[in-house]
C-alpha cells in the first residue's frame, strides 16, 4: 500500500535537500516557496530496500551524475544503474534510468527543473499526481473481466526536490502499442498485440469515462511478451 507522509523517511531526507510537495504551484507553473510543504510518497517495498541498503539513495544520486549519455551503465555494490533515455520516448521527463537491485528491476523517471520536456505541466505530471492516477485506474479495472490481461504499473517512490522530481516504478521489458504498430518487425512478431489495441482502448475509455484519468493511449500501454500482459504507464489526471 502506498503511504503518504510529511515526516522524515530515513536517508532520503538527508540526501535530497529541500524535498517538497509539488501540489503548491501558482498559476504560472512556478513554485510559490511560501506555501511549500515537505512531502514524500513511497511503498512498503521502497522502505524495505532503503532499510536493507542504507546508501541506496546516496549511491543512486552519485552514480547518475556520471551517466550523462544514454546507454551508459554503472555498478555499485550489487546494484546496476543504466541510463536508458535512448530507449524511452517522453515529452515531460529529462532522463530515464533502469535500476537493478536485489534481482528486481525498477524504472526511474527524472524531471530536472529548467530542463524538463516541452509538454511538462506540474499540475498533471508531478509524481504525486501520477501515483494518484495509477491508484484510481487500478481500482477501476480490477473487476472488469475484459481487462483481466491489463495491469497498472506499480509505483514505489515519488518525490520532488529543489532540483529534480523523480518517479520510481517497476520496470517492464516490453514495447508500447505505438512501437508495435509502426515497427514492421515488431508488428510481425506480435500480431496479437496489434489486434488487441483497438479493443483495449475502447474498454479503457469506457472504464475511465467518469474519472479524470487521461493519457491511456497506445504510447502509454506496454505489451510485455514474457507475460502476455498489457501494462498502463504514465497516466495523468486532468
Amino acid at each position: 500500500m502506498i503511504k503518504r507522509i510529511k515526516s522524515k523517511f530515513g536517508s532520503l531526507w538527508k540526501f535530497i535537500p529541500g524535498v517538497v510537495s509539488v501540489s503548491h504551484y501558482n498559476k504560472y507553473g512556478r513554485y510559490d516557496q511560501k506555501k511549500v510543504e515537505k512531502h514524500l510518497t513511497y511503498s512498503s517495498l521502497a522502505k524495505q530496500l532503503v532499510k536493507a541498503h542504507p546508501n541506496l539513495i546516496k549511491n543512486f544520486l552519485a552514480q547518475k551524475r556520471v551517466l550523462s549519455k544514454p546507454g551508459q551503465k554503472s555498478m555499485f555494490g550489487n546494484m546496476v544503474l543504466e541510463n536508458i533515455s535512448g530507449e524511452v520516448k517522453g515529452h515531460t521527463a529529462t532522463n530515464f534510468y533502469r535500476l537493478l537491485v536485489d534481482g528486481r528491476a525498477f524504472f526511474i523517471k527524472e524531471i530536472k527543473r529548467g530542463k524538463q520536456g516541452s509538454s511538462f505541466d506540474p499540475r498533471y505530471d508531478s509524481p504525486q499526481v501520477q501515483i494518484k492516477a495509477a491508484e484510481i485506474a487500478r481500482e477501476k479495472i480490477k473487476s472488469i473481466k475484459e481487462l483481466e490481461n491489463v495491469e497498472v504499473v506499480k509505483t514505489h517512490l515519488g518525490f520532488s526536490g529543489s532540483d529534480s522530481l523523480f518517479l520510481v516504478t517497476d520496470y517492464h521489458p516490453g514495447y508500447s502499442l505505438d512501437q508495435i504498430k509502426y515497427d514492421k518487425e515488431l508488428s510481425k512478431k506480435y500480431p496479437g498485440a496489434n489486434k488487441e489495441s483497438a479493443r483495449l482502448l475502447n474498454q479503457l475509455e469506457s472504464a475511465f469515462a467518469k474519472t479524470r484519468i487521461t493519457d491511456f493511449g497506445p504510447q502509454n500501454i506496454l505489451f510485455v511478451p514474457s507475460t502476455g500482459k498489457f501494462v498502463l504507464i504514465d497516466l495523468r489526471l486532468v
